[in-house]
């Protein structure tokens, strides 16, 4: 069915149909490519755009309110992850009052999934991100592509019009393997998208099939959500013969940066204002230091995110990056370092599973799950005072655990950060040690047959790198 309709064609009618939209993608599109290009002559722009935005949020939102007057970014506070959370409605725009906007989830990185409210504009900006980084990346609208998420939002039709693929990885067998390889050799699949860490499975199981890059015409791999070790992204580059170029991006805002040939991380300075503060206080942080990552979004009328911690680290490339991008960069990323879970029959799940989850539980405001042994779970929950749903979230577990599954639940007062000031929401435990030992924990891939995942003859010398905090 994909193959009925040619890229080109697809193009245009998406073209065609955005010609009607208010605001349209077209118009966001050409103001990113305008802001991105224009170097230290964007600047000008992109502080009215704050003056703005500073305006109508502390005109029009009760957590801003007592700030009207500032026109310092630095006047504002830095915003918490907890602290919206439990205050939701604070930073709702009264100008919006009444209007029927789309909610989005985050993806809850940091153990404290929440919901946001779009405006048109940013739901457009949004697009235009996607289309304008992507195109980076080699991809353009229509062409045939797979994408490696848990989402089931779209339409069949939707799929098909987008010639998308979706690769769920709610549950990582030998089925979900073998089909996904079997859609990527599809000589029209240009571009592979999606979590991290389920793409590197998949390359390491293709690896392991004897697959070589000739069976592929990707042209780009663009993961997203999580961070991927160097041995996993050579893998994926070796098995799939094509570049892998980090995305940073999130729900809560759009695409953030995405990375040069030269390995940097370039800022969307178009739709942000970005800070790296120090890790003991609100001040900047000291250039060649690792700063927490704040950003404020230029788009966000509905719901104003101002300084907002994301709660991952950074450090800024303090040169000119020789690709020629005048935009800022960042030298390196830290955090988003997300790991895998194996359920008590040894098949691996997705850790956003516990998102998709979790978020459907009213009063939870962020959790920690800890996988300590092959059958045994803790989750670290911060709920409000009047949470009673211990036995819903068990059973909503156990469902992707498995019946044998010892799943504690401990509530806690906060979850601190690791002494590397990382806020991991997933830590395998089990996994770590196994490797420490070499121990040779194995993957169930179905009908009974195991796969090497540690130790012994691996898919890959460390195919779920136990990322060390």
């Amino acid at each position: 069915m994909f193959d009925n309709l040619k890229p080109s064609l697809r193009r245009k009618a998406f073209w065609a149909i955005d010609a009607f939209r208010r605001p349209s993608v077209r118009s966001q599109l050409q103001d990113l490519e305008d802001q991105l290009s224009a170097g230290p002559q964007a600047l000008a722009g992109q502080r009215e755009r704050l003056e703005s935005l500073l305006t109508h949020a502390t005109g029009s939102t009760e957590h801003y309110r007592p700030y009207r007057g500032c026109k310092e970014l630095a006047s504002f506070p830095v915003l918490q992850k907890r602290h919206l959370s439990e205050h939701t409605d604070a930073f709702q725009s009264s100008a919006f009052a009444g209007q029927p906007l789309p909610v989005m989830f985050t993806s809850g990185s940091t153990g404290m999934p929440m919901q946001f409210r779009f405006s048109p504009l940013k739901r457009c900006r949004q697009r235009a991100e996607v289309i304008y980084f992507s195109e980076l990346a080699g991809f353009k609208l229509g062409m045939r592509h797979a994408n490696v998420r848990i989402i089931r939002s779209k339409s069949v039709f939707r799929y098909w019009m987008e010639n998308q693929v979706l690769f769920d990885p709610s549950v990582i067998n030998e089925a979900w393997l073998a089909r996904a390889r079997k859609e990527l050799k599809h000589p029209a699949m240009v571009y592979l998208t999606g979590y991290a860490r389920p793409i590197s499975v998949l390359a390491s199981y293709c690896l392991h099939h004897g697959d070589r890059p000739d069976a592929f015409s990707l042209s780009s791999v663009v993961p997203t959500a999580e961070g991927l070790a160097a041995d996993e992204r050579q893998t994926i580059e070796r098995t799939f013969g094509c570049r892998v170029i980090n995305r940073y991006a999130c729900q809560e805002f759009g695409v953030l940066a995405q990375e040069c040939p030269n390995g940097k991380l370039h800022l969307n300075t178009a739709s942000y204002v970005f800070e790296l503060l120090s890790l003991e206080n609100d001040s900047p942080a000291a250039p060649g230091h690792v700063g927490r990552v704040v950003v404020t979004d230029l788009f966000s009328y509905a719901m104003p995110l101002i300084r907002y911690d994301l709660g991952d680290l950074a450090l800024l490339n303090l040169e000119p990056c020789p690709c020629g991008n005048p935009t800022p960069a960042l030298a390196e990323l830290q955090g988003r370092l997300v790991e895998m879970i194996l359920d008590s029959r040894g098949q691996m799940l997705s850790p956003f599973i516990l998102v998709n989850n979790l978020r459907e539980v009213r009063g939870i405001t962020q959790f920690r799950f800890l996988q300590r042994t092959a059958d045994r779970y803790e989750l670290l929950l911060v709920t409000a005072p009047t949470f009673q749903e211990e036995a819903r979230v068990k059973n909503l577990l156990r469902e992707y655990l498995g019946e044998k599954a010892n799943i504690f639940i401990n509530r806690v007062n906060e979850i601190p950060a690791l002494h590397s000031g990382k806020r991991p929401y997933v830590i395998n435990e089990y996994l770590k040690e196994s490797l420490r030992c070499g121990s040779g924990a194995t993957l169930q891939t179905g009908a009974g047959n195991p796969s090497p995942l540690l130790g012994g003859e691996r898919i890959l010398p460390n195919p779920f790198r136990a990322l060390n905090p």
